[in-house]
Order: C-alpha cells, then sequence, then structure tokens
C-alpha cells in the first residue's frame, strides 16, 4: 500500500473517499496552478498586457494567461457548467455536460500588485456544487483551493469531504502535486502573535485602528505582511493562529472582493479551526449578490476576529 507522503494530488483525494467528479476537477485546478508557477518564473511574465479588466485593474501579460489556464483546464473537465474570474468579470458558460454539476468563481494570481518587487503571490479557486455562483454562501461550497508561488510552490485544498485542509507541494522537475502535510491543528487559541494590518492607510484617519494596530505592537505581536492575500492568509494556516485583518472607512473603501477572494479563503481558514469575519458575521455565512461585491475582512484565531469586530463597530 503506496504511503501518504509518496501520494499525488489525485491518489491521496481517492484514498480519503473524496467524490471522483470533484477529484477530476481539483486535478484539473492542480494542473492549472502548475502551469501558473511555471509562468511567474517567466521574465516577461510582470510587463504589462495592455489593457484593464472590467474592474478597471490594470493586467499583467500574466494576469491574462493565468487567467486563460483555469478556464483552460474547467473547461475540459466537461464537469464545470459556469466560471467567473477576476480577470473575466462575467458568468462565462463552459459548454459541460448537460448535467455538469460545478460552478467556479477564481482569481487566477492574486497579489500582481507586488508581484514585480518578487513577493510570493497567489491563486485562489471556489467550486460549488450549485447551478449559480451568486447567493451562495461560503459555507456550501465543494471545494476551496489556494496556491502559493514563492521559493516553494504550495497548493492548499479543502473539501466539504475532508475534515481539514491538505496541503501539495510542486515538484516543480516533473510538475507534480506531492503530499506535504494536514493542516489539522486548530487555529481557534490565541498563543501565535502575528498579526498582517492590511489597508493600513485608514488608520491615518480612524483612531479605532491606529489604537489597534497600537495594541498589536505593545503586545508583542510580530507584523508579518506582504500585500499579496494569499500568503499573507496562508502564514497563518502554517503558524497555527495570527491574524489578517482589512478594515475599511470612507477614504478607503474596500478592495476585496467577496465571490473570488473572500469566500473560497473563509472555507479554508474553518477547515482549518479559523474564524473569520466581515466586520458583523462570519464570512462563512456570506454570499456574493454580485460579481464585483466588496468587504472588510478578516481571518485569523476567533479571539483576534472578534478584536477585529469590534473594531469595525467602533469605526462606523
Amino acid at each position: 500500500i503506496k504511503m501518504e507522503a509518496a501520494m499525488e494530488l489525485g491518489e491521496l483525494m481517492k484514498a480519503r473517499e473524496v467524490a471522483q467528479d470533484l477529484r477530476t476537477v481539483l486535478e484539473a485546478v492542480a494542473g492549472a496552478c502548475a502551469q501558473i508557477a511555471r509562468l511567474v518564473e517567466s521574465p516577461h511574465g510582470v510587463l504589462r498586457a495592455g489593457q484593464d479588466n472590467a474592474f478597471g485593474d490594470a493586467q499583467l501579460r500574466i494576469d491574462v494567461e493565468a487567467d486563460k489556464a483555469l478556464f483552460g483546464a474547467l473547461k475540459r473537465t466537461r464537469l464545470v457548467h459556469t466560471a467567473s474570474s477576476e480577470e473575466t468579470t462575467s458568468m462565462v458558460d463552459l459548454g459541460g455536460a448537460d448535467d455538469a454539476p460545478f460552478c467556479a468563481a477564481f482569481d487566477p494570481l492574486d497579489g500582481s500588485s507586488v508581484i514585480g518587487s518578487d513577493f510570493s503571490v497567489g491563486s485562489i479557486i471556489g467550486i460549488w456544487r450549485q447551478k449559480s455562483l451568486l447567493h451562495q454562501p461560503a459555507g456550501a461550497m465543494s471545494a476551496a483551493m489556494i496556491a502559493v508561488y514563492g521559493p516553494r510552490a504550495v497548493l492548499v485544498v479543502a473539501t466539504d469531504q475532508l475534515s481539514h485542509p491538505v496541503e501539495f507541494a510542486l515538484d516543480r522537475s516533473q510538475s507534480r502535486w506531492q503530499f506535504s502535510r494536514d493542516f489539522s491543528s486548530s487555529m481557534s487559541g490565541n498563543a501565535v502573535k502575528l498579526f498582517a494590518p492590511a489597508n493600513l492607510r485608514c488608520a491615518a484617519e480612524l483612531d479605532a485602528y491606529r489604537e489597534l494596530v497600537a495594541w498589536y505592537i505593545a503586545n508583542r505581536f510580530t507584523l508579518r505582511y506582504t500585500g499579496a492575500l494569499v500568503p499573507d492568509v496562508y502564514q497563518l494556516l502554517v503558524k497555527g493562529g495570527g491574524v489578517f485583518l482589512n478594515p475599511t472607512s470612507a477614504s478607503a473603501p474596500a478592495k476585496l472582493r467577496v465571490l473570488y477572494e473572500l469566500l473560497p479563503i473563509a472555507f479554508v481558514v474553518h477547515k482549518a479551526g479559523g474564524s473569520s469575519s466581515d466586520g458583523e458575521r462570519s464570512l462563512l455565512d456570506r454570499s456574493a449578490a454580485e460579481l464585483d461585491e466588496r468587504s472588510a475582512a478578516c481571518f485569523g484565531d476567533t479571539e483576534q476576529v472578534r478584536r477585529f469586530e469590534t473594531l469595525q463597530k467602533n469605526m462606523s
């Protein structure tokens, strides 16, 4: 019997009895992420594509290519009927089989604003066994995946059939994702003193945020923030706690998109025993009514997420 430590993604998902149709989609996405990992290393990927996406964000060549890779992989499965991405902001009919059960939303390359500085970046993918992407809460997902492209390329997979997320590392020489670890330890404790304060510019006008940052410093929290959502949240899984927070204000409004970014990450974090919030409620209970819906967000251990909710109430 093959040991799990030597298993590739598809083998491990089968061994842990993930449904076959979902396994097929997960393997397709993993293949696309391996392709994106190669694109990240391309010397010309960080050049401007000469166009903006529908949200008005300037696109890099790698944004466009990563988008194509994921759409192509999902379409080839014939199991995904509809998909939408942060770069292609519409409901795209993938022409799947008549009974294709899945729809998917994704951010093909999160952190493209820092890739020119050679920071780690990532991909975010959410998969529902539903007919529409809108009005579907994170808690109803079939699976969510985050890929991190850094010194190592890693892929974290969470499904409704697994009790906790599973990590795979990319063997770049063979473009294979091999099992590396389970994120089975709880993030509900408060022993990890790590904070990643996003949207820090709103602290210039909001006393509550400035005071919270000062509280973290006074309590000897370590500041670790890159400006790329995926690696900033991934570190919480690795460390087993800490907090990522992105509050909003009138002059520094929400940038993170609910459908493409926040819902899939909330699914992964909760599967790892952590918590999430949009300032009022858990993001696990949140759904997107529009493709471009945006929100404040916090991920991490329960105590720090509650602290963020208090912050948001004090700023409202």
